[in-house]
């Protein structure tokens, strides 16, 4: 996956507080460009500059509210 600015630096933030943690990280990044594989490259998942929005551990949605409570 590929991130830029806020989003780079805040999954940084969120991998290094998990680091010591060792709880469950769920990410979301919606509005997001998939690559198909092509020769040496493989698939990748970019951000839409204007569009993304990317969730970390987000309580305010049930889905990964339900995985953080397990």
């Amino acid at each position: 996956m590929t991130l830029w600015e806020d989003y780079a630096l805040q999954l940084d933030d969120a991998i290094e507080k998990n680091h010591f943690v060792r709880e469950p990280l769920v990410l979301m990044l919606t509005l997001t460009k998939i690559k198909d594989a092509k020769d040496k490259y493989p698939l990748s998942v970019q951000n839409i500059k204007n569009g993304s929005k990317l969730y970390v551990n987000s309580d305010d949605i049930a889905e990964i509210r339900m995985i953080l409570l397990r």
